[in-house]
């Protein structure tokens, strides 16, 4: 939920689930293997570089790495030599995903994979800066050197307590309504919603279990 507030990728879903452009303002098949995003130039991180098509090549190649080890990889495995990365540190085997330019992403595939444009709205698919990384290691994503692509900056990070988000002033689509957001770190479904209808919290997404029936019919029930 926090990584949606404060980042974006190629595309997202509207409010009907519906696949809408985002960071790439158009893409199109060339054949059944081969994809082109093309990205907006007005695209920006909140530090204010240009996002690129590189950014994403680097985030999709950082998610197939034997060091990160990540357990949502199978979301990239359609791409050409997508698995063999993660199996294989050397370079002799050429990634699928390339950026032909700082606007233009071509994605080779090993099948047809027509739904790809659809994943690319999941929160793994997203763009990484590694300049930051490199310069901060463990360190990137602590509030004062997160960089993001969202309508939201990480202002302060409470470990098991809450985070709190202000709006990204250099966002370069539609500015956030809220300026702040608070998100509270709760231990459990019922102290949510206890919290919920004292008016100590806007929105909660799980609700327990054996409450649900009767929660439903509440007009605050989406």
């Amino acid at each position: 939920d926090i990584v949606l507030q404060i980042m974006r990728g190629l595309t997202e879903t509207d409010e009907n689930g519906k696949i809408i452009p985002a960071i790439a303002k158009s893409w199109k098949y060339l054949n059944s293997k081969k994809l082109i995003f093309t990205l907006d130039e007005k695209a920006r991180w909140s530090d204010g570089k240009q996002i690129c098509a590189q950014d994403f090549v680097n985030a999709w190649k950082r998610v197939l790495s034997i060091e990160l080890a990540s357990p949502y990889a199978q979301l990239l495995f359609d791409i050409k030599n997508a698995k063999w990365r993660l199996t294989n540190k050397t370079e002799s085997k050429q990634f699928g995903a390339k950026a032909n330019s700082c606007t233009e992403l071509e994605v080779n595939f090993e099948n047809a994979s027509p739904f790809f444009a659809a994943l690319t709205s999941h929160w793994v698919l997203f763009p990484v800066r590694n300049d930051l990384i490199e310069k901060y290691k463990n360190d990137w994503l602590k509030p004062e050197n997160l960089v993001v692509t969202g309508a939201y900056l990480v202002k302060k990070w409470s470990r098991d307590s809450e985070m709190i988000l202000e709006r990204n002033e250099n966002d370069w689509l539609e500015k956030a309504h809220e300026k702040t957001l608070v998100a509270k770190v709760v231990p459990d479904d019922k102290t949510a919603l206890d919290l919920f209808q004292t008016g100590n919290l806007d929105w909660i997404r799980d609700l327990p279990f054996y409450e649900k029936d009767s929660l439903s019919k509440l007009p605050e029930y989406r």
